[in-house]
């Protein structure tokens, strides 16, 4: 039978350890939903071209963070000490769910809309590059600019792909596709590139565990 010092133990060491990511979590979606809140205000539920190409790619994408992040810190509820033989796999398998859970969260995101295969690439495409971004500027500044970084670019990858309703060409065809593709593909090959530096950011060093990363180096 757990005790309840025991779960307020835990429960305090577990705030501890993700103090940062818990932050910016709230951070996430607070910009997410005040950005859906003046979108409502302005336009109800409209669908115009302001709304596509401007508030819903921020919103979404702000959305998209905090869910990776929470992802993050549902995976890795705590730090756990590590013998010297299990080290380098549990960084590996650390840095394999950075690859992956924006992936994920891209794909939740695809599910609340039509199916269609560009549209489960797309929203994979843009959590990844912005979650790439995320990792690559939390090692030089702060927590909060490396987010907003990464909104940017996630934001950006969601307008890109947002004009092609307003392509000449068919808006559901072939060169949406590939487009997608190959924006997806380079969100992996970011992904991948950057999760191999980490543990090296404060925010980063969160979800491994205390006793390999004071042996990676």
């Amino acid at each position: 039978m757990i005790r309840l010092s025991d779960a307020r133990s835990y429960l305090t060491r577990w705030f501890k350890q993700h103090l940062r990511t818990l932050r910016l979590i709230v951070a996430a979606i607070s910009i997410g939903l005040l950005i859906f809140i003046v979108r409502l205000s302005l336009f109800g539920d409209r669908i115009t071209w302001q709304v596509t190409l401007i508030f819903a790619p921020f919103s979404e994408d702000a959305l998209k963070l905090g869910i990776t992040l929470i992802l993050l810190v549902v995976t890795f509820p705590r730090m756990k000490s590590v013998g010297g033989a299990g080290r380098q796999d549990l960084i590996r398998r650390t840095r394999i769910a950075l690859v992956l859970l924006p992936l994920v969260t891209g794909c939740i995101f695809a599910l609340v809309e039509p199916p269609a295969v560009t549209g489960f690439l797309f929203h994979m495409a843009s959590t990844g590059l912005a979650f790439a971004v995320c990792l690559y500027a939390w090692r030089r500044w702060s927590p909060l600019t490396g987010l907003l970084l990464g909104l940017v670019v996630g934001a950006l990858v969601h307008f890109f792909m947002n004009t092609a309703y307003y392509w000449p060409l068919s808006p559901r065809g072939l060169y949406q596709f590939a487009a997608a593709l190959v924006l997806l593909i380079a969100a992996v090959l970011a992904l991948w590139c950057t999760s191999r530096q980490e543990p090296a950011s404060d925010v980063a060093s969160e979800f491994f565990p205390r006793a390999a990363w004071n042996g990676c180096g």
